[in-house]
């Protein structure tokens, strides 16, 4: 999958926002991103703009002043102010969370990771199909066939099978199934899912205005090695989890319906 990519330290991603007036990113705790101290701010967007500067993507409008080059205000303005913003979340059991940030605009897209603390990769997508295809490959689902097998329940009844799973003896979560319509073969699959996954992940994608969020959808998804399970809401907004088997193509064409419904492409 071919990206064209940047990697920026913290001080020049700060200055890449602050030349567009940003000062909030979509999927990161505006503590964790601008300092608090004025001081420090001046310090470190000093720091950033001389080094954007010698990239080639600043240029001088005066003493103290800069402004994007062209091809990086698109990119700045598309992290910063993105029509959709979809967070992804993959947790790899012994490894830990990577959080992946995709913003798009105008058709085009941007990936933003962290290939360690306060270091920021930036990544070009050519379009949103090539975005939704990077998104399926972070997940690494498998292509196993699905069961067909499905579920409804709260998401705080999801959250005791979660702990029932992983804490209990399975016949504890067996009952817990079993009063929710659960059949044993597929409780017994669901459950050590539930209890032994090789990963979890989230995928949360959110409309976007200015600096603002009207819309989301949300899929939690985890894959064991006999398994894999998907879990999203029935009705978006509403507490209630439509849990089914899932698959790499069936994640791939649910991040694809949700992001049409968020982005107005019909």
């Amino acid at each position: 999958m071919l990206m064209q990519e940047l990697v920026l330290n913290h001080p020049e991603f700060l200055a890449l926002l602050d030349a567009v007036h940003a000062r909030r990113v979509v999927g990161i705790e505006p503590a964790s991103l601008f300092p608090s101290h004025e001081e420090t701010l001046r310090a470190a967007l000093a720091q950033g703009n001389e080094a954007l500067y010698k990239r080639g993507a600043l240029e001088r409008q005066g003493q103290g002043k800069y402004r994007l080059a062209p091809v990086f205000e698109h990119l700045a303005r598309t992290i910063a102010y993105p029509e959709v913003a979809i967070i992804l979340v993959r947790d790899v059991t012994k490894i830990g969370p990577q959080l992946f940030l995709h913003y798009t605009a105008h058709g085009q897209a941007v990936e933003h990771s962290f290939p360690t603390e306060h270091i920021h990769r930036l990544a070009l997508l050519p379009d949103i199909p090539t975005m939704i295809e990077r998104e399926r490959y972070i997940l690494a689902l498998e292509e196993r066939t699905t069961t067909g097998a499905a579920l409804e329940m709260s998401e705080d009844d999801f959250r005791t099978l979660r702990a029932l799973a992983r804490h209990q003896p399975p016949e504890r979560a067996e009952a817990f199934l079993a009063r929710h319509g659960a059949q044993k073969a597929e409780s017994a699959t669901f459950i050590q899912a539930l209890a032994h996954p090789t990963f979890t992940g989230s995928v949360a994608i959110l409309r976007c205005g200015h600096e603002t969020i009207s819309d989301a959808r949300s899929i939690f998804v985890l894959q064991s090695a006999g398994s894999a399970w998907s879990a999203t809401q029935k009705v978006p907004g509403a507490p209630i989890l439509s849990i089914q088997s899932t698959n790499a193509s069936d994640m791939k064409y649910q991040m694809l319906q949700y992001y049409e419904e968020l982005s107005h492409i019909v």
